[in-house]
């Protein structure tokens, strides 16, 4: 008789309104999916800042939460307890940003928080906000009906768009850190979207000795180090081996980056009222989990080749009669090679690159079917490359960090002289002679099959 009740019971309370088998069920109406978190240092704390979908209807604003405590699943009680009735979702979390300030004094909590969350997912897209905090980029960008998360969204979709595969996630931070002590993270800039659409922005597109003005000046003002390119490398047509030309020292001085954040340009208050967007801003260059430096846009070029994860992007060169020229580039990468001293050391690593571009437009009476025109282009565009790999290339010799993930390369050629080295990578860096050559291949779009070299 006791089973029979027991079972009566179990059934009844099965199909009673609002039970069933999972306790933890909720109306689609009363959560709040959350999509973009942000995480700030406080003294003794963080501050946690969340940006969830609309509520209810399309075209409701996104909502924004904050919260603040000793830890990050403190923080996130503090939230919970601000939003009302509804239930915070965390599943669908499509970013991480991380402030300035925070990056500086070092993420690995963070970064332990993702792996050990039940919510997170390990391979959570991470940004640091160069010029703010990571509240305010959370909480001003959008318009009221957009919010920072679409933002993000069209950023991602743009770089799919043109094969770049620049922004990391946190496994692949911690995968550089474990394996090379550092890693690189996509820095984003928070800015007012007047100016963005302004072009008070800085991009990927004109560069070179035909760039925008405006950037190169702010590339020159953040690069605080004046390091010029490594003596004894390659001339970028390829030929013997030679200091770099005065152009290309002083061009070079102006855009290394610098070994140091410089400091923080974040305004002392934030306008509500204006539309604030978020724009990329190169990378930031982490150490032991802690931001060291920034890479410009201007040179992200050199980074996407030494990594072989070089995307569609437009240069801008000077031709043999002083006109601009506007390059696509569609492809590019490099090889590396270690060559040996006879004691068996690391004497110098030659780094090899390639590129291939399309002209897109000339601002002058260029004529491509001179063989001494195209030849001259070629050459302004191996020696543009040339330049920012090694701006790139200085910084990690001036850090000591091999956030490009340079030695694993060296090991798998020749693993056993790598290891009898008994030192690690990052160490031989900043005396390590390394050499760069830059060949480049040049078409037109009106007829594919030629190509100059």
């Amino acid at each position: 008789m006791k089973r029979i009740i027991a079972t009566l019971t179990a059934l009844n309370l099965i199909f009673l309104p609002g039970c069933g088998i999972y306790a933890n069920y909720r109306e689609v109406e009363d959560l709040l999916v959350v999509q973009t978190m942000g995480l700030d240092w406080l003294p003794g704390g963080v501050n946690l800042s969340l940006s969830a979908a609309a509520r209810g209807e399309a075209g409701n604003a996104p909502v924004y939460l904050e919260g603040s405590g000793l830890s990050v699943t403190a923080a996130i009680d503090k939230a919970r307890s601000s939003s009302f009735e509804q239930e915070l979702f965390f599943a669908n979390i499509d970013n991480l940003l991380i402030g300035r300030e925070t990056a500086e004094r070092g993420i690995e909590d963070h970064l332990a928080y993702v792996c050990q969350s039940p919510v997170l997912r390990i391979d959570i897209p991470i940004y640091i906000v160069r010029n703010a905090k990571a509240s305010d980029c959370v909480k001003l960008c959008g318009d009221g009906s957009s919010s920072i998360t679409d933002i993000l969204q069209g950023l991602q979709e743009s770089l799919d768009s043109r094969g770049e595969s620049q922004i990391f996630t946190a496994a692949q931070v911690i995968s550089s850190t474990l394996r090379h002590g550092s890693a690189l993270i996509c820095a984003l800039e928070l800015s007012p979207s007047s100016q963005n659409a302004t072009g008070g922005s800085r991009g990927s597109g004109a560069e070179g000795k035909g760039g925008n003005a405006e950037s190169k000046d702010a590339a020159a003002g953040e690069g605080g180090v004046d390091s010029t390119a490594e003596k004894g490398g390659k001339s970028p047509s390829g030929g013997e081996e030679s200091p770099p030309p005065e152009e290309a020292q002083s061009e070079s001085s102006a855009q290394t980056p610098s070994p140091s954040p410089e400091s923080s340009a974040t305004p002392s208050s934030m306008a509500e009222a204006e539309s604030y967007t978020a724009a990329l801003a190169g990378f930031a260059v982490m150490v032991d989990n802690k931001l060291r430096a920034f890479i410009d846009t201007e040179l992200a070029l050199g980074v996407g080749v030494l990594t072989n994860k070089t995307g569609v992007s437009d240069i801008q060169v000077e031709d043999m009669n002083g006109d601009q020229v506007t390059l696509e580039i569609n492809d590019g990468g490099c090889t590396v090679s270690p060559v040996w001293a006879s004691d068996g050391s690391l004497r110098y690593m030659q780094t090899a690159a390639h590129v291939s571009a399309t002209v897109i437009e000339i601002d002058g009476k260029g004529d491509l079917t001179d063989s001494r025109y195209s030849d001259h282009l070629t050459g302004k565009l191996e020696e543009a490359v040339w330049q920012k790999i090694n701006a790139v290339l200085a910084l990690s010799k001036e850090l000591g960090a091999d956030f490009l993930g340079l030695g694993s390369r060296l090991e798998m050629k020749e693993p056993v002289m790598f290891q009898s080295i008994g030192l690690p990578f990052s160490t031989l860096l900043p005396q390590l002679d390394i050499r760069v050559s830059v060949k480049a291949e040049l078409s037109h779009t009106n007829d594919i099959k030629d190509t100059w070299t």
